[in-house]
């Protein structure tokens, strides 16, 4: 049996930190990409879009079991996309949901 054939650990760590790193890495860019969109009228109404589409703001209720879970895993998914945006940047996010607001106001008149 050679050196080769036997797992080196001390590599594999290397190779785990390297894809942790990697990893880190597309995080901020994804990041640095959400901000720039949040900093815009449209991309504000894209992201409020997808959250109305997951029923954020909504309460969940149901007699039909299958019903429930279903509307509230959809809610949960609208929720951490609300708290990764506000970790992004929360005036951004504010100016978002008071836009919503108005818009929903207004639909009510």
């Amino acid at each position: 049996m050679t050196m080769t054939d036997i797992d080196d650990p001390l590599l594999e760590i290397e190779q785990r930190e390297l894809a942790e790193k990697a990893e880190k890495q597309k995080l901020k860019e994804l990041e640095i990409a959400i901000k720039k969109t949040l900093e815009t009228v449209e991309g504000r109404r894209i992201f409020q879009w997808i959250l109305d589409m997951t029923a954020v703001d909504s309460s969940v209720t149901s007699q039909d079991m299958t019903l429930m879970t279903i509307a509230s895993a959809r809610r949960d998914i609208g929720l951490q996309i609300l708290n990764r945006l506000k970790g992004i940047n929360l005036e951004l996010v504010r100016r978002m949901e008071t836009v919503s607001y108005t818009h929903l106001r207004a639909h009510e008149t």
